[in-house]
């Protein structure tokens, strides 16, 4: 066995371990708890609102692929990008930094924990809105393929830039003020908070640069009719490109992330470390 698989292996049970772990955090479980029952209830509100005229599909499915899409997003890019600002400021990156296959063994750690915290969330969620919208919302085999393909390259995709964006900013606080802001922004620009076609033109060339944008658009692809391709760029849903388009961002993503974290890991040393706790305690 290479030391890189043996890394690997190791890095994917401490992330189940500490996955393990959070699930007895009263602060991981109940902000979970609270992020569902707040889909749940939006889903409720928008249960028998209408999106198009005359369809029978509830704006609530709409609402759903906003939801799933933007659960994605916070288990991935924003999560990744706090542990790693965290983890870099208490010492945890230059410890691991110091062993062998180290930096391999941290980041498939930190990957296979936000793959598991939202396969958690999402399943829950699922749960709650088919119990909410049945019968009024169902899938194909079809429709679960195309979903399952638009998760998992989007899990792939947006957790290589949590790494990124843990990269560029040097403290959870940073991340927690500029990344939510960041995340906000493409979240509108991405068409997961109103429709595109309702957008300014400046602000659906700015979206359909973001790989938010193709998750939610093969999200929506998958959970709603044909009908409500009107509301897309184009009038159609594009998944001839949705898929190219998210294997090219994945593939950026991690070229992109190795390099910035190798980087960061040699500028770590004890200096720095104990600059970033000082910083911690002046925030404390």
């Amino acid at each position: 066995m290479s030391a890189q698989w043996n890394a690997m292996r190791l890095g994917a049970r401490r992330g189940w371990l500490e996955w393990i772990m959070s699930l007895r955090n009263l602060g991981d479980v109940s902000y979970t708890i609270v992020g569902v029952i707040i889909a749940g209830v939006v889903v409720y509100l928008y249960r028998d609102a209408t999106l198009i005229d005359g369809s029978t599909t509830p704006m609530a499915v709409y609402v759903v692929a906003s939801v799933l899409a933007v659960q994605l997003t916070f288990a991935t890019t924003y999560n990744v990008a706090v542990l790693l600002s965290t983890e870099r400021e208490d010492g945890t990156l230059l410890r691991m930094k110091s062993l062998p296959s180290g930096v391999r063994a941290y980041t498939t750690g930190i990957t296979t924990r936000a793959i598991l915290d939202f396969v958690a969330v999402v399943a829950v969620t699922l749960v709650v809105v088919v119990v909410i919208l049945w019968p009024r919302m169902t899938l194909s085999a079809l429709d679960v393929l195309i979903l399952a393909g638009v998760l998992v390259l989007g899990i792939i995709a947006l957790t290589s830039f949590g790494f990124v964006l843990g990269s560029i900013f040097r403290s959870p606080r940073a991340v927690g003020g500029w990344g939510i802001l960041l995340i906000g922004a493409l979240a509108w620009v991405s068409g997961l908070v109103q429709p595109m076609v309702s957008m300014p033109t400046w602000a659906q060339v700015i979206g359909q640069g973001s790989p938010l944008y193709w998750v939610g658009l093969g999200i929506r692809a998958a959970l709603l009719p044909g009908e409500f391709s009107v509301l897309e760029v184009g009038g159609e849903w594009r998944l001839w490109l949705v898929f190219p388009v998210l294997a090219a961002w994945t593939a950026a993503g991690l070229l992109l992330a190795p390099m910035l974290l190798s980087r960061m890991a040699r500028r770590e040393s004890a200096t720095s470390v104990a600059q970033g706790r000082e910083r911690a305690l002046s925030r404390v």
